[in-house]
C-alpha cells in the first residue's frame, strides 16, 4: 500500500484529488501532533482514507498533557467528515501479551489454554484504546499486521474484531 504525505504546500486546486484519492499515513502517537499541525482545516474535510501505523507501540504509558490515552488525537480524526476508511497497523496478539505480562496471574497461564473473552478484555487497558473506540461511522476498518500488508493484525474473534471494529463501523452509511 502506498501512502501519501501532506503539508501546507499542497496546491489548493489539486488538494481534492491528492487528499481524497490517496491513503494518508499517521506514524504513531507523535505523528498525530506533527500531522495535524501541518494540515489546513479546508484540506481536512477532503481526506477519505488513513493508515494509523505503529499504533500499539506509539502511545506513551501515561497520559500526556491531559490527552487521556489518545482520546484527543482520535477526536481530531472524528472531525474528518469525509473519512471512510481506517487501517490500523497493530499486532493484537503481541499487544495483548504485553498487557497480560503486567498481570500477576499471567505467569501461571498455561500456553495450551485458549485465550477467552475475559482475557481479550485486557485490550481495553492498552494505551490509546479508549480513543480508538470513540470513532464512529466509518465504512471500512482493517487491522493489519506490521510485518505484512496481507497478514491480519487482529486475533480472529478477538477484542479488535468483535468489539472495536463493530463500534467504529456502527452508523456507517453505505
Amino acid at each position: 500500500m502506498k501512502c501519501a504525505r501532506i503539508d501546507k504546500l499542497t496546491c489548493t486546486p489539486a488538494s481534492p484529488i491528492y487528499l481524497g484519492e490517496n491513503v494518508l499515513q499517521i506514524d504513531g502517537w507523535k505523528g498525530f501532533q506533527h500531522w495535524f499541525c501541518r494540515l489546513w482545516p479546508r484540506h481536512a474535510q477532503q481526506i477519505r482514507k488513513i493508515v494509523l501505523a505503529e499504533w500499539g507501540s506509539g502511545y506513551p504509558a501515561m497520559p500526556a498533557f491531559g490527552n487521556v490515552y489518545g482520546v484527543g488525537d482520535f477526536k481530531r480524526l472524528k472531525q474528518l467528515r469525509m473519512l471512510q476508511s481506517l487501517v490500523v497497523v497493530v499486532d493484537e496478539k503481541k499487544t495483548l501479551y504485553l498487557q497480560l505480562d503486567r498481570l500477576r496471574y499471567w505467569n501461571k497461564w498455561h500456553d495450551g489454554l485458549e485465550l477467552g473473552p475475559r482475557v481479550y478484555l485486557q485490550m481495553m487497558h492498552v494505551p490509546g484504546m479508549a480513543g480508538l473506540r470513540t470513532l464512529r461511522g466509518l465504512r471500512n476498518v482493517e487491522f493489519r499486521h506490521p510485518a505484512s500488508d496481507e497478514q491480519q493484525g487482529s486475533i480472529p474473534g478477538g477484542f479488535l474484531e468483535t468489539t472495536v471494529k463493530r463500534e467504529i463501523t456502527r452508523g456507517a452509511t453505505t
